[in-house]
């Protein structure tokens, strides 16, 4: 199975974070998601998910997103979508779910300016052996 399935580029500024998706939010890849989310709920008072490069979501990792919407909101952290009129947007209406988040319908940056050096994080077989 190939291990890069979920690659999360992170930019943090102030108290701001971005959480930049790329392949597939799946089984294998939502707690790996939802461990970096937690992180940047903890540390900012705003959160913004980049659903834009996202290729695949299943019930996993929609599952995982309204996680992390409880968590934002327990935790008084503003929690915005960004997410094209694509696959994974189609997903997200379909199921209802819509309705439970904030969404900005053109991309923006949540932290201008933007920060040199984003970090990549690959979802690793170390990762999900841990389940």
């Amino acid at each position: 199975m190939n291990s890069d399935l979920l690659q999360i580029e992170i930019l943090e500024r102030d108290d701001r974070c971005e959480l930049r998706l790329f392949g597939e939010l799946d089984i294998y890849s939502s707690s790996r998601l939802a461990a970096v989310a937690e992180t940047c709920i903890n540390t900012s008072s705003r959160l913004m998910i980049d659903l834009n490069h996202l290729k695949y979501i299943d019930s996993s990792g929609l599952s995982v997103l309204v996680w992390i919407r409880e968590q934002a909101r327990g935790r008084e952290v503003e929690l915005v979508i960004s997410c094209g009129k694509s696959r994974v947007f189609r997903v997200l209406e379909i199921t209802g779910l819509l309705k439970l988040f904030t969404f900005e319908s053109a991309r923006q940056d949540a932290l201008a300016p933007r920060l040199p050096r984003p970090m990549l994080m690959p979802t690793s077989e170390a990762a999900r052996g841990a389940k």
